[in-house]
């Protein structure tokens, strides 16, 4: 019965013949059945409403299912209004106690398009809490954007993390970098920690000198 529910609404939304969207999906999400849910919550991605952003929101960081969390937090990327999703992705990244799910946001906004994208995840890479999430913030900036490639340059000559500085040069790894950048990242990495060993990182980097 379940089953049958799921794909009559699926159905029923393809032909956008549902006057009330946000309440069929409603029904899915009281359904016991885990496949409801994750229609549920993917169809909430496509319904572009405020309303369907906030229950988006709502999901991840209540729901008790971890993976219906994740997917949550993965519909916001492709949700509209893209503003409305950004301030709620955010807060997942700020305030969700669980890391996957705030490295899941982060990836989604990766995934949204408009200026403040860049900004977000610059911030998030120098500040969160999380060096985890601070990397996946550098992997979620796309180097073919110019101003996501500027973000590369800075975090590159200026985060204040290690690992967020190698996921930078990671990131930039095919595209032409001023070689002081290089020089200067190697000798922070030669020298910011005495007692391990970066010797094949370091002559791997410096390749890129040649």
């Amino acid at each position: 019965e379940a089953d049958v529910r799921r794909r009559s609404i699926e159905a029923l939304f393809e032909k956008g013949a549902l006057a009330d969207g946000l309440g069929a999906v409603e029904q899915l999400m009281r359904s016991n059945d885990r496949r409801s849910a994750q229609t549920a919550v993917e169809l909430l991605g496509n319904l572009e409403s405020k309303a369907a952003i906030e229950r988006l929101g709502e999901i991840a960081r209540l729901d008790a299912r971890p993976e219906i969390q994740l997917l949550a937090a993965e519909s916001l990327g492709g949700a509209a209004p893209s503003e409305s999703a950004l301030k709620t992705l955010l807060g997942l990244v700020e305030n969700h106690p669980r890391e996957e799910v705030q490295r899941q946001a982060v990836e989604s906004i990766g995934q949204i398009e408009g200026p403040e994208t860049a900004r977000a995840l610059e911030q998030i890479a120098r500040t969160h809490r999380s060096e985890q999430v601070r990397v996946t913030a550098v992997e979620a900036l796309d180097e073919q954007s110019p101003a996501m490639h500027e973000v590369l340059l800075r975090l590159l000559r200026e985060a204040p993390s290690l690992g967020v500085r190698l996921a930078a040069m990671e990131a930039l790894r095919d595209t032409p970098v001023p070689a002081e950048a290089w020089v200067w990242l190697v000798e922070r990495m030669a020298s910011s920690n005495p007692y391990e060993p970066r010797e094949a990182t370091i002559r791997s980097q410096l390749a890129f000198l040649d």
